[in-house]
């Protein structure tokens, strides 16, 4: 414990003081800007990929709805199915495209892509059979592949598959925020940590300080 009690004048030892004490304030914002920055990182590539797959989620409902309205035959409709189903293709393109480019895509996602491929895959054949047996004017066997081959089958794990990739996307955003909790709590603690340390050596440099000086001070 030497050093505290070297002969520094009150002025320089409270510039030491407050050297450290501006030290830890800059070390603690540049640590709390390290983790926002990083935390609104993970948001933001989150956000963009639940925006994504929320619109291919309304996509592929309504083209269910429309595949029910297509049983009358409507060239209205058919026209607006293959737009949507164009629609479709582009939003699960851009979501790939996000997924390869993103450090943050975890393998269950690329897994559950891969999923969803093969099933939305098995939905577009079923699409086309449906569209046929429409083209053959059979409205009672398209009805009937529509309702108990298409909607039991591919079309709810096509919409299962969005689902669980929300899901995903959804306990990423939640993950992030409980870790980010954590560092800003493991800040807290290493700052007031560190303050203390700082004001107990202060205390204890005061005190041998006056010691000296007392030992100094001749008796009269």
């Amino acid at each position: 414990m030497r050093f505290l009690s070297l002969q520094l004048s009150p002025r320089w030892k409270f510039l030491v003081a407050l050297l450290l004490l501006t030290a830890i304030t800059t070390y603690a914002f540049i640590r709390s800007e390290q983790i926002h920055d990083r935390l609104e990182h993970v948001w933001a590539v989150n956000n963009a990929k639940s925006t994504i797959l929320l619109d291919m989620r309304v996509v592929v409902k309504g083209a269910n709805k429309l595949l029910e309205a297509m049983s009358a035959n409507s060239e209205k409709d058919k026209a607006e199915a293959k737009e949507m189903m164009a629609r479709y293709q582009w939003l699960e393109t851009s979501l790939s495209k996000n997924l390869e480019k993103s450090k943050l895509t975890s393998r269950n996602e690329m897994a559950l892509m891969h999923k969803l491929a093969i099933d939305r895959a098995a939905a577009q054949q079923l699409i086309l059979r449906f569209n046929d047996l429409l083209a053959n004017n059979q409205i009672a066997s398209a009805s009937e592949l529509l309702n108990k081959e298409f909607r039991p089958g591919p079309y709810s794990r096509w919409l299962a598959d969005i689902d669980e990739l929300i899901s995903t996307t959804n306990e990423s955003n939640a993950k992030a925020g409980e870790v980010a909790g954590a560092d800003y709590e493991r800040l807290r603690t290493t700052v007031l940590l560190l303050s203390a340390l700082i004001v107990i050596l202060g205390l204890v440099a005061l005190w041998l300080t006056i010691k000296q000086s007392a030992e100094e001070t001749p008796a009269n």
